[in-house]
């Protein structure tokens, strides 16, 4: 940040922390982790704000905290700059800090090892993020977490993840034809793998496969795509469901 940004930091936290971005978002997650000295810890966003933490508050000094290892807060994602429409979802961003815990992966980073059970606390944060003031800085956003997103294909070509994510990308942004060869190859990298990961991702495979047709006005392709979809038994109930009504 630039000095005026870093003169106003200083008046709101005790510490601040000198990273060099590295196109790595778990990198910078452990900077902070590093340093902490806390028995839990909690992340926020850039983007992301409360009105109300009395939930989180009384979540610690009720003591409640000892029967958990991480907790859960809402975030509403706006669907308008006016903050009318909007979507509420779980997040996890609390977690026990124990030895080699840490964040993992250059973007959509995710806690490793994560241990729960998790407490649903019931304040929830602002976010606009998903909402863009022109098609510059959508498609700026975009070409940022494809590349990372790509990076770690190559990195990990057999995490399903990864691939889940550049699928969500490309349908978030309409390019229906790399969300084709995304998802096709996304189903070539589980076959025959039956862990739960896989489980998962199946369904959003088949799924983007299905869209990318439908959305291109190819019913008869995306018909099939969900036909095919069904017969594979390590879909969950949710993908199962998505398929089923969408062939109907």
């Amino acid at each position: 940040c630039n000095e005026k940004t870093h003169e106003r930091l200083e008046t709101y936290a005790d510490k601040l922390i000198k990273f060099n971005w590295c196109n790595d978002f778990a990198a910078a997650r452990n900077a902070g982790l590093k340093i902490a000295d806390g028995q839990w810890f909690m992340f926020l966003d850039d983007d992301e704000w409360f009105d109300d933490t009395k939930n989180l508050v009384r979540f610690f000094k009720s003591g409640e905290y000892k029967k958990y290892k991480s907790g859960a807060y809402l975030i509403r994602n706006y669907k308008d700059f006016e903050g009318v429409g909007y979507l509420d979802s779980w997040i996890t961003r609390l977690f026990e800090r124990t030895p080699g815990v840490r964040f993992y992966g250059r973007i959509h980073e995710i806690i490793v090892p994560f241990e729960g059970p998790t407490a649903q606390i019931k304040d929830f944060v602002h976010h606009y993020g998903y909402l863009y003031k022109n098609e510059a800085e959508a498609i700026a956003h975009y070409e940022r977490n494809r590349v990372l997103l790509e990076k770690m294909i190559e990195e990990e070509p057999d995490v399903p993840r990864w691939r889940v994510h550049i699928c969500q990308e490309y349908m978030s942004h309409a390019f229906y034809d790399e969300l084709l060869k995304a998802a096709c190859d996304g189903i070539a990298s589980i076959s025959g793998k039956k862990d739960d990961d896989c489980h998962v991702a199946a369904g959003t495979f088949y799924a983007a496969k299905y869209l990318s047709f439908y959305a291109r006005g190819m019913h008869d392709e995306a018909l099939l795509a969900a036909e095919d979809g069904l017969c594979d038994e390590r879909l969950t109930q949710m993908g199962r469901a998505f398929l089923c009504v969408s062939a109907a």
